[in-house]
């Protein structure tokens, strides 16, 4: 991916996250004013429908945009009713969702009703093939995976968290592996989540609990002198890898050379049901 738009406080914030990183073109958009390259204000709305219905944006914004779109947003938020708009405005470009799902516990009844209104719209649009792929990010479980981090900066560090994962994912990527086990994912498993895992142990912390996976991906970084000189490692990978499959969900593995001294795992997750919906209507 190569164009990252951020919208509202949580998207601004998380795509900020990836301008650390040469490979992307990051561009914000917003209610409250930022001092940042490449954003653009809109004027502010009292509800969710009135982001919808009245937000207009300058074209001469998106004129520059090229590649692989990925659209940050967080369904709680008053501005996220303008997500369909701007995604209007890079349709001709292949665009994927990174959606950051709130903690329901700290949002008001009407945040909920925003979450909820925004999750289920943008995942069947994404199960329709009108985006090429929903990543959810549920925040309650991010805060478990680093809840020893200091308050100070806390969700800074969340948002490192994140950015970094789907960084890592994208340069395996765009890597040779020294061997793996890929295949194609089902053409209707779109809705995916992430996670980090740990290299020994074989424990995985997911972003997001998808209900019914359908394929698992796993991303395996490994110094390059282990991958020289230690037996068993492949075996090893191989079973942990394994135990995570059964007659419904398939995993695939990658192994990766790198200069690093530790070690590092990746997931990716992908599942065909829209999630949070009934089962029955969403099969």
């Amino acid at each position: 991916m190569d164009v990252v738009i951020g919208l509202g406080e949580v998207g601004c914030n998380i795509a900020q996250k990836f301008a650390d990183y040469s490979q992307y073109d990051v561009h914000y958009i917003d209610s409250e004013k930022r001092k940042l390259d490449n954003f653009l204000y809109i004027t502010p709305r009292a509800s969710h429908e009135e982001y919808e219905q009245k937000t207009r944006l300058k074209n001469v914004f998106f004129k520059s945009m090229k590649g692989h779109v990925l659209f940050v947003v967080s369904g709680g938020s008053t501005i996220s009713g303008a997500s369909l708009r701007i995604l209007e405005k890079v349709r001709h470009l292949p665009t994927s969702i990174l959606y950051i799902k709130p903690d329901s516990g700290h949002l008001s009844s009407t945040e909920v009703l925003h979450d909820r209104a925004t999750f289920g719209i943008l995942q069947q649009y994404t199960r329709s093939a009108i985006f090429e792929r929903m990543y959810v990010i549920d925040n309650a479980r991010l805060e478990s995976i680093i809840a020893d981090a200091p308050v100070m900066g806390f969700y800074d560090r969340l948002n490192e968290l994140i950015v970094s994962t789907i960084h890592m994912v994208n340069v395996c990527d765009n890597s040779k592996t020294v061997i793996n086990t890929f295949s194609e994912p089902p053409k209707t498993a779109r809705i995916s989540t992430l996670g980090i895992v740990d290299t020994l142990a074989g424990e995985e912390k997911l972003f997001y609990d998808l209900t019914l996976p359908r394929e698992k991906v796993y991303y395996y970084v490994i110094n390059r002198d282990k991958l020289e000189n230690e037996g068993g490692l492949l075996r090893t990978i191989s079973q942990q890898v394994k135990e995570k499959s059964d007659e419904n969900l398939r995993s695939s593995f990658g192994i990766y050379p790198t200069d690093y001294e530790e070690d590092y795992a990746y997931c990716l997750v992908h599942a065909t049901l829209v999630q949070e919906e009934n089962v029955e209507e969403s099969v």
